[in-house]
């Protein structure tokens, strides 16, 4: 087998063992690590735990995302996501019986009010050929609460089929700020409206130089029923998203640094400014407000060797 081909069969997502028995941590905090060296990666962890799992882009913050089964970048790829084109979709690649990786399809669907992120795929232990679908909603207006992934239904559709919503559709039926916050406000109960249930639920991180969010399965996405593939799956389209509304942020705030460059011939732009913004956008992420701090080391998982759970 030659060099490439090894390194592609390296590279195919693969369900270790201890995976298949243990399964992903119920509740998990996300970190991010930046390198000026090296490519940035996202440190998974239990509260109060060392990492577990560490997911590595190694093109840069914005690029494919291959998420390892421990943690360091040398350890079994477990899924992978890949952004397409405009970022309206992700290809995720999960494991699969035969060992040569299964692809799903991520799709945004975005209304005037808020965005949707949904998928359908086989779920359970594969010998039923069950398929169901899921969305990942926004928690309160505007996406900056967060996140919850809810079941939308069983369904026998192909799972890549693309569907369409009408804006002013989900006006009509209620879908109005207001009132999406209100729900959202009422409690973490796992049931929402129209009998969806919640099967996870993330929160983004405020003010903080290292904590990304906190990802947690919820309901029947806790009990494993889905089986350990979907639970990959979960927190690949979750990554997925967030990586997305950071690429928005970025280039958001770029464009404004290049206007505000253009409409002041004078000014001259600091050479480290990209870098910084390269480093440190995830602040703004889902925030009307930003204020700059010194590091809180609550958020970075090395403190934890005394409370490390066994």
């Amino acid at each position: 087998m030659g060099q490439a081909e090894s390194k592609a069969a390296s590279s195919t997502p693969t369900l270790p063992p201890e995976i298949k028995k243990l399964g992903f941590p119920q509740k998990f905090i996300v970190s991010y690590r930046g390198s000026w060296t090296g490519s940035p990666s996202l440190l998974l962890s239990k509260p109060y735990s060392s990492p577990s799992f560490i997911v590595s882009m190694a093109r840069g913050r914005f690029g494919d995302m291959v998420l390892h089964s421990g943690p360091t970048k040398n350890d079994t790829p477990l899924a992978n996501a890949k952004p397409k084109k405009r970022r309206q979709s992700y290809t995720i690649t999960l494991p699969s019986s035969d060992g040569g990786g299964r692809e799903e399809l991520l799709q945004l669907k975005r209304t005037i009010l808020k965005d949707k992120f949904e998928f359908s795929m086989e779920v359970g232990d594969g010998t039923d050929g069950r398929v169901e679908r899921f969305e990942w909603k926004t928690r309160g207006f505007g996406g900056w609460l967060g996140w919850k992934l809810v079941r939308v239904r069983q369904t026998n559709e192909n799972p890549n089929k693309v569907i369409q919503e009408d804006p002013e559709k989900a006006v009509a039926n209620g879908d109005d700020p207001e009132k999406i916050e209100a729900n959202d406000r009422e409690g973490e109960d796992d049931i929402v409206r129209d009998g969806e249930e919640i099967v996870a639920v993330w929160v983004d991180a405020k003010m903080s130089l290292y904590k990304v969010g906190e990802f947690e399965f919820r309901g029947a996405g806790a009990t494993g029923q889905f089986g350990q593939v979907w639970s990959l799956m979960a927190v690949m389209t979750c990554l997925s998203i967030w990586q997305k509304y950071e690429h928005e942020a970025f280039t958001t705030a770029m464009l404004a640094n290049d206007s505000h460059s253009h409409s002041d011939p004078h000014s001259q732009s600091d050479p480290h400014s990209y870098s910084q913004s390269e480093s440190h956008s995830h602040h703004h992420t889902h925030h009307h407000t930003h204020h700059h701090s010194e590091p809180d080391h609550s958020d970075h998982h090395h403190h934890s060797d005394s409370h490390h759970h066994t």
